[in-house]
């Protein structure tokens, strides 16, 4: 009797199965040219984006996202340096390759 109560209230309860969420996916390229075509501007330096240089493209994180700022951006021999790092350093693939080429597009034109 007991297990023919736990049975017909168990076919009663609903059980949902919560779908896992999607984590919001980032388009890195669409940062990496605000910050490009910002001329480098800190205020377009994202935590996403010095996230994904530090992650992705094997650089160290210089302590903290400011460290890493003032290392690589604030004049255009630092940029410069930085381009060159990322083009032998920087694991290949179809997204970095975008970068990459932004960035010596934006090299070539200033």
């Amino acid at each position: 009797m007991i297990l023919d109560n736990f049975l017909n209230l168990s076919k009663k309860i609903e059980i949902k199965e919560e779908k896992p969420k999607k984590k919001k996916e980032i388009n890195i390229i669409k940062i990496f040219k605000k910050f490009i075509d910002s001329g480098f501007n800190r205020h377009f330096f994202t935590q996403n984006l010095y996230q994904y240089i530090c992650c992705h493209c094997n650089f160290i994180a210089h302590y903290n996202i400011h460290g890493f700022y003032t290392q690589f951006f604030t004049n255009v021999n630092d940029v410069i340096k930085f381009v060159e790092s990322f083009e032998r350093f920087v694991p290949k693939n179809d997204n970095n390759e975008k970068i990459l080429n932004m960035m010596k597009d934006y090299l070539q034109m200033n």
